[in-house]
């Protein structure tokens, strides 16, 4: 089982984690293995229990003894069975694609290009949807997954300006210097003497505050 999805990052990364985690908790306890039914189950019940608050948007796909399964799980907690589906900023050009030119019983070679073609609307179309397609083939005992399949806009130019500026260039508004000896200010004001002890050792701060506009040395 593969799982694919868009919302937020962090989100999407910890629900698939999660649901991970659980089935191999089921694989150890039952000693068989997962069906995709249980890694939707568990994503379902956990994204349904936040209401939507949990921004994962999933599509999930697997083989099992049932055979082979795609799945759309959302935000909040809604469950398709679909044979074709697209999620994401990216969606609509996407489903269109896919939609106009998908048909029963595929080649592999077919299906390929489709998903390209479907993926390459969302780059062209969406400034979200990033600028490479990657593939994942997913078959009854082996898993191919093709990382960088097809990379759209590529960046062609740098520019050659540096943006390493020399020392100096920003003057300096705040000075700290850290050592053994006390602190002087030319404007003698009290608040700028300031002599803090860390871990046993003294520990000297410069600060030109508000009341004294001098530099303080």
């Amino acid at each position: 089982m593969y799982c694919c999805g868009a919302g937020t990052a962090a989100d999407c990364d910890f629900v698939t984690d999660m649901v991970s985690h659980e089935l191999e908790l089921i694989r150890l306890n039952t000693n068989r293995e997962c069906r995709v039914v249980n890694a939707v189950t568990i994503a379902r019940n956990h994204l349904f229990y936040y209401g939507g608050y949990i921004g994962a948007y999933l599509i999930i796909g697997g083989v099992d003894c049932k055979g082979p399964h795609l799945v759309n799980v959302s935000a909040e907690g809604t469950v398709k069975w679909v044979p074709y589906y697209a999620t994401g900023s990216g969606s609509l050009s996407a489903i269109s694609m896919i939609e106009s030119y998908y048909k029963e019983d595929l080649a592999l070679e077919e299906a390929k290009e489709l998903i390209v073609r479907a993926i390459e609307g969302g780059i062209y179309h969406d400034l979200g949807s990033g600028s490479n397609v990657d593939l994942c083939i997913i078959q009854k005992g082996k898993v191919e997954y093709l990382r960088n399949y097809v990379r759209k806009n590529k960046k062609e130019f740098s520019m050659e300006q540096s943006y390493a500026f020399p020392k100096g260039t920003t003057s300096s508004l705040l000075t700290t210097f850290r050592g053994a000896e006390g602190v002087r200010c030319e404007a003698g004001c009290p608040q700028d003497r300031r002599s803090l002890h860390a871990h046993g050792s003294p520990l000297t701060t410069i600060i030109t505050s508000t009341n004294c506009m001098n530099r303080c040395i």
